[in-house]
């Protein structure tokens, strides 16, 4: 008989030495000689785990399963309740954790009595779901209106009496003022907020200010943070040293674009993890939780709960499934079917995600891609047969790139798909035209007649022969790429929102996120990333609240024949279908409609 029980805020687990192999696969778990009992770390996974692995010879002691009982009726089971629904007249007169959601709701009734911009019936969910939850990943579809749902859920909180403040917000350097600053000025005019940019001298100054909200980006908050440790990754003295940040006895850490903490060795990840450990409420946003596999998620889920999933290592053997990498190592496949439900059981509390079609309904239909096949010309064609063949390509200038390695011959391969190349002054390898991605883009636009288009690339420099091409065709146009301040983007996308500007091309690096360009109803994407997420944000910047006026939005790719670019394709289809197996949209809209979800094979 295993027997477990609360001590402290460890679980003492007592089994016997033939039962070691299963209390070792729990996440944290360690042997204490001195007691000759296991310690596992409290929360709610461990207890899963340890049920789905004694089965019925599991012993729970009393506290133990007092705060069991109570983190499942005060915090789980509400969540989980909440996470199924669009609208809280669901419930009808059945509303979970009743008198909770009731005080949350009476305080967003008073707020919103006089204010000019309310909550969608979606949003009130998931206000109740961030409110209720404190710890979770709001993970709906980009353009859902996260950013007012997270704003209002503060006010909420504030008068709820939980002490929100002070919060601070981590998000993308373009995200700072253009969104944050102006939705709280826009939600919440009496929150105090104080954007952290400039030098060093500047970002403290701002740190130290009196201020309700702090926003800084992602690259700044590892300066002002010591880093959380990881496996065997060294720390520097300064990085152990605490900080501004450190000494702020932060209450809220909220992560936008919270995906970008995925892998767990970046220092902006621990840098998350170092600030969110210590906050009472821990908010990430994100309409892309998972961008390859299953393994994207415990370093977002460490954010959340630090103590859930220690050891990415236990995570990945217990949930992942894997197969020998062709360069060594193993690659992640999918997730391990004798332990999904386990899985599912232990995440979906703390994840709410509404898909866009539901939320919106009233948003045009976003068709299928459409494919344009661009040709290489005769010299490109040439050059990357050289690349492909030999791992060396003559430059129209006649002289010789050579590719040292394989990454490095897939970069040029990808360059050559797009366009001819050359060096410049400073003996740089730069793309060149004549481009058959520019020359195909130049036709596109004759056949759309009039209509506005956004156009994307991957490349700055494509993006950069484009606007020349287009500027000797007498095309106007706007540009948001990573050579521009934040004020000549936001003008760009003002310019091309009223109707100035035919055709704003951006890089996917410096236009996937924070903007609105729903003025048009195509798209044009010159190369993909390979990042499914950079790419679906793309997509997001035409398709959100604002398309309402178009009939359906048509996304159209170029796609180079007999090139790296069609293996691409295979290649997101095969990260989309991971990722599907992760999020579930089709079982999230069978399951908010109210229809039986189908049985996953």
């Amino acid at each position: 008989m295993t027997q477990a029980e609360l001590v402290g805020d460890v679980i003492h687990v007592t089994s016997t030495y033939n039962e070691r192999h299963l209390i070792q696969q729990v996440p944290g778990s360690r042997f204490d000689s001195d007691l000759k009992l296991w310690r596992v770390p409290l929360g709610w996974p461990s207890c899963v785990m340890l049920r789905e692995l004694f089965k019925g010879s599991l012993v729970l002691g009393p506290v133990l399963t007092g705060w069991a009982w109570t983190e499942r009726k005060t915090r789980l089971d509400p969540a989980a309740a909440l996470r199924d629904v669009l609208s809280l007249t669901a419930f009808g007169d059945q509303l979970p954790n009743v008198d909770e959601l009731t005080a949350i709701l009476d305080a967003l009734v008073h707020i919103e009595a006089d204010a000019k911009l309310r909550l969608y019936d979606y949003q009130v969910v998931d206000l109740a779901f961030v409110v209720t939850n404190r710890r979770c990943v709001l993970g709906n579809e980009p353009g859902l209106g996260k950013t007012g749902v997270v704003l209002r859920a503060l006010q909420v909180m504030q008068r709820l009496g939980m002490d929100p403040f002070p919060a601070v917000i981590t998000c993308p350097n373009s995200l700072k003022r253009t969104v944050w600053a102006k939705e709280a000025a826009a939600w919440a005019p009496e929150f105090r907020v104080s954007v952290v940019d400039g030098g060093v001298a500047g970002r403290r100054k701002a740190l130290a200010a009196e201020a309700d909200i702090y926003v800084l980006n992602w690259e700044s908050l590892r300066l002002h943070t010591r880093l959380a440790p990881y496996g065997d990754t060294e720390l520097t003295d300064t990085e152990t040293h605490p900080k501004e940040l450190n000494d702020m006895a932060v209450r809220t850490f909220i992560a936008d674009e919270a995906h970008k903490v995925k892998d767990p060795r970046a220092k902006q990840s621990r840098a998350a993890w170092a600030v969110a450990q210590h906050a009472t409420y821990r908010i990430a946003m994100t309409g892309t939780p998972v961008a390859n596999h299953i393994g994207d998620l415990w370093s977002l889920l460490k954010m959340v709960e630090p103590t859930w999933f220690p050891a990415k290592t236990k995570f990945m053997d217990r949930y992942a499934m894997t197969t020998p990498s062709f360069y060594g190592g193993t690659t992640v496949v999918g997730i391990r079917p004798d332990t999904r439900d386990e899985l599912f059981r232990v995440i979906d509390p703390l994840i709410r995600r509404v898909p866009k079609s539901l939320a919106l309904p009233q948003l045009p239909e976003k068709l299928p891609t459409q494919y344009r096949e661009t040709p290489m010309g005769t010299k490109q064609a040439k050059a990357y047969r050289q690349m492909e063949e030999l791992m060396i390509a003559q430059l129209l200038s006649g002289e010789l790139l050579a590719a040292p390695n394989p990454l490095a011959k897939l970069t040029r391969l990808s360059q050559f798909a797009a366009s001819m190349a050359d060096f410049n002054e400073a003996g740089e390898v730069k793309l060149a035209a004549p481009s058959n991605k520019v020359d195909d883009l130049v036709d596109l636009l004759e056949e759309l007649g009039e209509k506005p288009l956004v156009v994307a690339a991957v490349s700055r420099q494509l993006i950069e022969i484009a606007a020349e091409r287009l500027k000797k065709e007498d095309i106007s146009h706007g540009l948001i790429t990573g050579a521009q301040t934040t004020v000549e983007r936001l003008r760009a996308v003002e310019r091309f929102q009223a109707g100035q500007d035919r055709v704003i091309l951006l890089t996917l690096g410096a236009g996937a996120e924070g903007i609105t360009l729903t003025r048009a109803d195509t798209m044009l994407f010159m190369q993909r990333s390979y990042s499914v997420i950079q790419n679906k944000q793309a997509e997001d910047r035409v398709h959100r609240i604002g398309s309402e006026i178009h009939q359906c939005i048509s996304i159209i790719e170029q796609v180079t024949p007999g090139t790296v670019e069609e293996r691409r394709i295979e290649v997101l289809q095969g990260k989309e279908d991971r990722i599907q197996e992760v999020i579930r949209d089709q079982q999230v809209i069978e399951r908010l409609l109210g229809m039986k979800v189908k049985a996953t094979k």
